[in-house]
């Protein structure tokens, strides 16, 4: 089954130390003006496949309002949101601290006044800088210290200011604190590292695989050159196979010549996995498997058709799209064997062109 990768208000941050993070973006069309507390909250009821799949797993992978804690995260939300004053998990305020910690350590605000905290997501607790207008960076515990963005002079406290917001004033990646009064039309909501990181889609966008009189896609009983599809874990997509080879492995059917059947995807171009209908006598060949990114086997004409279910129409054969997106090309070549420059009877490099068929079509959430 293929599920849509997440798309709309989001963007993926792959290079996350602590894995793959995604996000989404929350503005006033959408949410309307909150309080820091307020969105706090709503990123907390929010969960990634929930939001942007069909599929019903609240809680599976949590949100939470963005912790911005390396260079390379805060300037990747920089170039991902053009909004300003965007409400992040970070606070000086005890009782959200003392939450975030799961303990009473500040009896009231004038104990941790400076003191900034992240207080959401999996880095709820952590003190990273303290003191205000010139807020210091914490030791973070691996020799180095903790990362901070504040524009300058902040963090002030002017008027009794103990919630952050990013991208403050049009600054880009710049911090300001903001009272807990008050009423912003923007927050971030980051899903990842609550212990679901695996399971949060490698990559945002499609990747398309095609072929060129060699095989194709079928989707919902129509037969297609190519298939366009959302990345995510797991997803595969059936792969069947042209007349140019069901009809020419039928034809030879009584034929006890060996064959070598390849499938080949270009360098990171995902994974194919063949489980034959009927394994018969076809075996491995040297240097391939049934599952990876090339698949290779040989057997007689009868016991390969066997193997592909060329009779109807029907392939054995799925793949899974890479992490990256991008159009990919998959070599299939069918020989005799021993194999010889005249015994490669289909090769797409070296037959006429198919007729035009459907153009590619993208699957939708719960095509086969």
């Amino acid at each position: 089954t293929v599920t849509e990768a997440p798309s709309g208000d989001g963007f993926f941050f792959p290079g996350h130390p602590d894995g793959i993070r995604f996000y989404q973006f929350v503005g006033d069309s959408i949410g309307g003006k909150k309080s820091w507390t307020a969105a706090r909250d709503d990123a907390k009821s929010r969960d990634l496949l929930d939001e942007f799949t069909d599929v019903d797993t609240a809680g599976t992978i949590p949100g939470y309002l963005a912790t911005n804690t390396s260079t390379a995260e805060d300037d990747f939300i920089a170039e991902n949101t053009t909004a300003q004053d965007i409400w992040i998990g970070a606070s000086d305020e005890f009782t959200a601290v003392d939450t975030a910690r799961g303990d009473d350590q500040y009896a009231d605000k004038a104990e941790v006044e400076g003191d900034w905290h992240w207080v959401t997501g999996p880095e709820a607790g952590s003190h990273f800088c303290s003191g205000n207008e010139t807020c210091q960076p914490e030791p973070d515990g691996d020799g180095g210290t903790h990362f901070t963005s504040w524009k300058a002079g902040e963090p002030n406290n002017s008027t009794g200011e103990h919630f952050a917001v990013t991208n403050w004033s049009s600054s880009s990646g710049q911090w300001n604190d903001l009272t807990s009064t008050t009423r912003q039309e923007n927050y971030l909501v980051e899903y990842g590292g609550m212990g679901d990181t695996d399971l949060i889609p490698q990559a945002s966008g499609t990747a398309t695989l095609t072929s060129v009189n060699a095989v194709v896609i079928t989707a919902d009983d129509a037969t297609i050159d190519a298939v366009t599809a959302g990345t995510q874990p797991d997803i595969t997509v059936d792969v069947a196979f042209t007349a140019a080879i069901t009809d020419r492995l039928t034809d030879n059917a009584a034929s006890t010549d060996p064959v070598l059947v390849t499938f080949t995807l270009p360098e990171d171009g995902g994974t194919l996995r063949f489980d034959p209908a009927d394994l018969g006598d076809v075996t491995l060949a040297e240097g391939y498997s049934f599952d990876g990114p090339k698949i290779g086997f040989t057997g007689e004409y009868a016991a390969v058709a066997q193997a592909l279910d060329a009779d109807a129409g029907q392939g054995a054969l799925t793949w899974t799209p890479p992490a990256q997106v991008g159009e990919l090309d998959m070599a299939v070549s069918i020989s005799r064997q021993p194999v010889s420059a005249n015994d490669v009877f289909f090769d797409p490099g070296t037959v006429s062109q198919p007729q035009p068929r459907n153009p590619p079509t993208e699957l939708a959430a719960g095509a086969p």
